[in-house]
């Protein structure tokens, strides 16, 4: 708890702070992805990674960016066979392919209860004892928080298209 001295500040995620929520959230998203198993083998695979902020900026309400896989180069391929399954999207058509996706969707209300789940340190202004005043970052323990405040929502593509949160325009 703070004392009287210490106010605890709820300024703006900063984009460093952004980073380390969305790492885990991907780290979520890769965990929620029934494909992404140990017995399982993809002879042939293509993928997109998208991201998309919204932001509360009138000038600039959202931010887009995508990133589709790659073929491997012939010294990638070389040092790891494996990576000869990757292509560039879409494949082309086939009997037997599948297109499918998860898609997961944060909102994110308090910088302050992003940091304190994720154990990064929170901003308090202290009143020293000359009277200026200072900013310092304090690392909290973890808090037992609840699950409708903190969870992302994972779901499958066809969901995320109805809930009109779908980046990725399949053609």
């Amino acid at each position: 708890m703070p004392s009287a001295r210490e106010i605890v500040l709820n300024l703006a995620l900063s984009g460093d702070e952004l980073k380390e929520v969305i790492r885990a959230d991907i780290d979520k998203l890769l965990r929620a992805e029934g494909m992404l198993v140990s017995n399982a083998a993809f002879g042939r695979v293509a993928y997109t990674l998208a991201l998309k902020l919204y932001l509360d900026n009138p000038f600039f309400p959202e931010s887009t960016t995508r990133l589709d896989s790659q073929p491997a180069s012939l010294s990638q391929q070389e040092d790891s066979p494996n990576l000869v399954a990757l292509e560039r999207p879409p494949l082309p058509a086939s009997d037997k392919l599948g297109v499918g996706g998860t898609v997961l969707h944060r909102e994110i209300d308090s910088p302050n209860m992003e940091r304190v789940r994720l154990g990064i340190k929170v901003p308090v202004q202290v009143q020293q004892q000359d009277g200026t005043k200072t900013i310092e970052r304090v690392k909290y323990p973890p808090q037992e928080m609840p699950t409708d405040a903190t969870d992302a929502m994972v779901v499958d593509e066809t969901e995320a298209k109805r809930r009109g949160w779908n980046i990725i325009e399949v053609k």
